[in-house]
């Protein structure tokens, strides 16, 4: 289930980590009107890895390069159709 922090807007106090499903929270919302959804922070993205954050490495790089050179050997610019 998801946590959801709640903000007292006449208190200006802040519930943190409640632990409850979306109908639920909707309900609360409806049974307390004085409190609002409140963010803290944004939640984690997950492993940079995974995301494709990190730099490639150069021996892939060279890779790349070196298919190019070989796959375009013998076409001009007039061969080429892009876009």
């Amino acid at each position: 289930m998801p946590i959801y922090d709640f903000k007292n807007t006449e208190t200006g106090e802040i519930e943190e980590n409640r632990i409850m499903s979306i109908s639920q929270r909707e309900q609360y919302l409806k049974d307390n009107p004085h409190m609002t959804p409140h963010i803290s922070q944004a939640p984690p993205l997950g492993d940079p890895i995974k995301l494709g954050v990190t730099k490639t490495p150069d021996s892939f790089n060279d890779l790349l390069k070196t298919i190019k050179k070989e796959t375009s050997k013998g076409s001009d610019k007039s061969t080429i159709n892009t876009r």
